[in-house]
């Protein structure tokens, strides 16, 4: 077949596009709306400067996955086309002569579908060479590049419209679509699977950018909306307030009549057990948290076991980032092990076990475990479970000697659990900070979170060592968690006296 005529490609373009008239729908954005759609809302509803700023670790990310972007598009797609242009019109206008034209690729340019009314860049149309379309006896099929491992059902969703888009302009929609991941592993996936859901998910987009409201909840929203939303829900006394009560779980309660904190509180347990995947603990948990928050006080549940006495008492907190492959196979390479030490004859004591690389990882658990070790009779405070699970894995992976993981792990206790028994508090999340916050205990830096401290690591990396400040902010944030943990230790045993 031979190449479509100028005239040609001037009517597949105006077929597509409307003068000086922007698509209803970005593409990109039913992967947001797949993932919050109070997200899309706030964009198209709320005033831009109830907007949260962008913090370090989110600058990070973007930068991270520009990066895998861009190394994905040098290492596989190299011969890939990517012209300059001013306008999406102008851009469009390109990709309809570079497919006519049989690159091998298109890079990151526009598409435009008038009759979908939806307009994106996909990240690569790649040419299929036996498939025929309007452009000869060659089509394009559509490939999104994600930094994630594991890729998501709204990354899916993405990429499955840009797969009906060039279906409408090529007049053959591809029966596959597919993701390369964050480990350039390339996944299929089939287009008809998806339709139903795809329809769904634009009427539903369609609604909310015409007005539909959508309630707020805590933690519903992504940045930049996060803190707006959260200040919508607590206003409203919203049910998601109560920790534990996720999206589907306030649909449910919502569908049964229960929509506020102050109604939970006042329900009895057979009530709440009536809703599905809520049973006779839950239902316990959900009112003491409820009466907590209604009467912003303290709500006891049970008596507090005994804790036990030893000689020497450390409280311990590590420090991760998913950003570095883990020797042990972790999903983390945990690079700080923080601990607060407490004797009875010697002064509290902040001893911390810190990687300056990646690799030093499994040489700084060694560290540790030897110095744990030597303690006279100790025992390890932490709050939930993720030292515990990495300490295990973190010894056995780096062989450390059986008889010291034993004896550190055996001497593991997690606090969480014991409070969390016991006592309900007036808080939206049952974590160390916000519980120790609560008690009255405070964090030196305001400005750095789990979160953050992951961008402070990637700096001090990057710096080779230099970046101390970014280390000594580290060490703090890490020092304040092992402090918290102790602060909270000592209320129990206060509360054990009383």
């Amino acid at each position: 077949m031979s190449k479509l005529s100028s005239a040609d490609l001037d009517r597949i373009f105006s077929l597509h596009t409307e003068k000086n008239k922007s698509p209803l729908i970005k593409a990109h954005i039913i992967q947001i709306f797949a993932e919050s759609p109070i997200n899309v809302w706030c964009d198209y509803h709320a005033d831009a400067n109830n907007k949260d700023p962008m913090t370090d670790f989110q600058q990070l990310m973007f930068s991270e996955g520009k990066r895998h972007h861009k190394f994905v598009n040098e290492t596989l797609f190299s011969s890939a086309a990517n012209l300059p242009f001013a306008t999406e019109t102008e851009g469009f206008a390109q990709v309809l002569e570079l497919m006519n034209d049989e690159a091998v690729g298109i890079l990151d340019m526009p598409l435009i579908c008038k009759n979908l009314k939806i307009s994106g860049r996909p990240d690569i149309m790649r040419k299929v060479s036996d498939q025929p379309s309007i452009f000869g006896s060659h089509s394009y099929e559509i490939i999104e590049i994600k930094s994630a491992k594991n890729i998501k059902t709204s990354h899916v969703l993405q990429a499955a419209i840009y797969n009906r888009m060039i279906g409408k302009i090529q007049e053959f929609t591809p029966p596959v679509f597919y993701l390369i991941n964050g480990d350039l592993e390339e996944f299929p996936y089939y287009a008809e699977e998806y339709d139903e859901q795809l329809d769904e998910i634009i009427q539903q987009l369609i609604n909310v950018i015409n007005g539909e409201s959508i309630a707020p909840t805590l933690r519903g929203a992504r940045w930049p909306w996060e803190s707006y939303v959260n200040d919508l829900a607590i206003a409203a006394n919203d049910a998601s307030l109560i920790p534990g009560i996720k999206s589907r779980r306030r649909e449910y309660l919502a569908d049964a009549g229960f929509t506020t904190v102050n109604e939970i509180a006042e329900a009895s347990k057979e009530d709440l057990e009536d809703i599905q995947g809520i049973g006779n603990k839950t239902a316990e948990k959900m009112i003491a948290c409820a009466k907590a928050l209604d009467s912003q006080s303290i709500f006891f549940k049970q008596p507090l076991p005994e804790l036990p006495k030893h000689g020497t008492e450390v409280f311990i907190d590590l420090e991760g980032s998913n950003l570095y492959p883990s020797k042990s196979g972790s999903a983390m390479v945990n690079y700080l092990i923080g601990a607060v030490v407490r004797t009875n004859n010697s002064a509290e004591e902040f001893i911390s076990f810190f990687a300056d690389t990646p690799d030093q990882e499994p040489d700084n658990t060694k560290e540790f475990f030897k110095w744990a070790s030597s303690l006279e009779d100790p025992v390890f405070y932490h709050w939930h479970n993720y030292e515990k699970t990495q300490l295990q894995l973190m010894g056995e992976s780096f062989e450390i000697n059986d008889i010291s993981l034993q004896f550190v792990i055996e001497r593991l206790i997690d606090l969480s659990p014991i409070v969390l028994k016991s006592y309900a508090f007036p808080i939206y999340k049952e974590g160390l900070k916000e519980i120790a916050q609560y008690l009255g205990f405070s964090w030196t830096l305001d400005d750095v979170d789990a979160m953050g401290s992951i961008a402070l690591f990637t700096n001090f990396v990057e710096s080779e060592g230099k970046d101390l400040e970014s280390k000594n902010k580290i060490l703090t944030y890490n020092e304040d968690d092992c402090q918290a943990t102790k602060f909270i230790f000592d209320w129990l045993n206060s509360e054990l006296v009383t």
